[in-house]
């Protein structure tokens, strides 16, 4: 079973081996993967599918120095031949759409003003190219402010698909600005994004649809982590009861479920056929970009 095919939306993988997200950071100061990234990659094809690394969607959504980006040209040059080498030995590959959000410094996004769903920050430091600095308060995103992040990713998953990807996984977990949107402690908003749980949820399900409907829902996917509380994250609501799995979940005619080294189910949500990633592992890779 685990090295059986598995049809996912429209991508065909030959095993149900899914290769986590894991930073790498060797990307250099302007976030171009080099020889040694296709490298890596190219050794990992024979996985049944790989996603990539976490990739800042615009500078201000950078969260560490080396990180790779899906912004300039170059650096879409950079991924195209990282796919090609991916692809040259028979592998599928995911680009992780990942803006950082209150997740980083100026300092690491060459002086772009760090945003987040509120003006809460995290309690620590983090690493720069300057050495160690408090985390700053991050600048609360305004409502007029939304579209155009979620333009941003939307264009950044666009470029994704031009490098060559098979598709995108957004990356809404491990505290990053989506993950921040979900949260109560970071979500303190009072407009229609903020209170209630489904409204936190709101500018999540608003970026998922615009890139789905960009690319197709079939090359989309998104991460989650449930109660996973890192990077100040504390996801305190109450627990809800949910409907059985099989009132939600359309499994594809030949699989249940791919296995991944986070412990990752990827089931197709059948009102969108959009691949949902719900990791219930932290990666082990730090930092906790995966």
């Amino acid at each position: 079973m685990l090295f059986s095919p598995l049809t996912l939306g429209e991508i065909e993988i030959p095993n149900r081996l899914v290769m986590a997200p894991l930073t790498r950071l060797r990307s250099g100061v302007e976030g171009v993967p080099g020889p040694l990234v296709a490298e890596h990659y190219r050794q990992r094809a024979s996985l049944g599918l790989i996603v990539s690394e976490g990739t800042y969607p615009t500078p201000a959504g950078q969260s560490y120095p080396g990180q790779p980006g899906l912004v300039t040209e170059e650096q879409i040059a950079g991924w195209k031949k990282v796919t090609d080498a991916v692809h040259a030995e028979g592998g599928r590959i995911f680009a992780q759409v990942m803006h950082g959000g209150r997740v980083s410094h100026s300092d690491i996004t060459g002086g772009h003003e760090i945003v987040a769903p509120s003006a809460v920050a995290i309690d620590g430091e983090v690493r720069t190219p300057n050495g160690k600095k408090p985390y700053p308060v991050p600048r609360e995103l305004s409502t007029d402010e939304l579209p155009s992040v979620i333009q941003e990713i939307v264009t950044a998953s666009r470029n994704a698909v031009e490098a060559g990807f098979d598709g995108v996984e957004l990356h809404s977990a491990n505290g990053y600005l989506l993950h921040e949107f979900l949260a109560p402690n970071t979500n303190v908003r009072t407009d229609s994004y903020g209170g209630s749980p489904e409204n936190r949820a709101r500018f999540v399900i608003e970026t998922v649809n615009a890139v789905g409907e960009a690319l197709g829902a079939n090359r989309v996917g998104i991460r989650i982590s449930p109660e996973h509380s890192v990077q100040g994250i504390a996801e305190t609501d109450p627990p809800m009861s949910a409907p059985p799995m099989k009132s939600w979940w359309t499994p594809s005619p030949r699989s249940t479920s791919p296995t991944s080294a986070s412990s990752t189910m990827i089931p197709r949500v059948s009102s969108s056929r959009t691949c949902v990633s719900a990791s219930t592992a932290p990666s082990s890779s730090t930092p906790a970009s995966a």
